[in-house]
C-alpha cells in the first residue's frame, strides 16, 4: 500500500478558514483533508494556560498551582473517602 505524504500545517486560528480554502482550491477536495486535533488538560495545566492568556506571570501561577494536591479527574482518591449514601 502506498503511503500518502502527510503535511502538518500550523497557522493562526483566525486564518483557519482562509488556509483551508486555499489548500482545497489548489489541491482539489478529492486529494486533501482536514484533520482536527485537541488537547486535554489536568487541573494544574488548565489553570496555568488560562492564567497565561490573562497575562498572569508564570511565577505567580506556580505560587498557586504548587498547592494543588492532585489533578482533578486524574484518579486521586482521598484517604478519608466519605461513606456511600445509605451506609453511614
Amino acid at each position: 500500500m502506498n503511503k500518502l505524504p502527510d503535511i502538518d500545517i500550523d497557522f493562526a486560528h483566525d486564518l483557519k478558514d482562509d488556509v483551508v480554502k486555499l489548500i482545497f482550491e489548489k489541491y482539489r477536495p478529492g486529494t486533501c483533508a482536514v484533520v482536527g486535533g485537541f488537547s486535554t488538560f489536568q487541573a494544574k495545566s488548565a489553570f496555568a494556560e488560562v492564567a497565561k492568556v490573562l497575562g498572569v506571570a508564570e511565577r505567580e501561577v506556580r505560587k498557586f498551582t504548587d498547592h494543588f494536591p492532585w489533578s482533578f479527574g486524574g484518579g486521586w482518591v482521598p484517604a478519608n473517602t466519605p461513606p456511600a449514601a445509605g451506609t453511614a
